[in-house]
């Protein structure tokens, strides 16, 4: 469940995956580092930088667009391993 984000920063939002008869107790906070020009990927990662997404429309993106994605993961002090 999306939650909203801060329209100070409308890179990050608040995201709860678990719900118990409509009480969410956990609440992730997630920034979007980089979004596709037509929305083909979002690269989003957690604010201590320990986990990081590719996200995509499709099973599988072209190589070159994910060493693009994965050196900017690294670049921003994620480890892409």
């Amino acid at each position: 469940m999306w939650h909203g984000s801060s329209t100070a920063n409308p890179t990050q939002l608040k995201v709860s995956f678990v719900s118990f008869a409509g009480w969410r107790p956990f609440w992730g906070q997630y920034w979007i580092l980089d979004v596709g020009e037509d929305y083909e990927y979002a690269l989003v990662g957690t604010a201590d930088r320990k986990y990081g997404w590719i996200l995509a429309r499709e099973p599988e993106l072209p190589t070159e667009a994910l060493e693009r994605l994965f050196t900017q993961l690294a670049d921003q002090g994620y480890d892409p391993a």
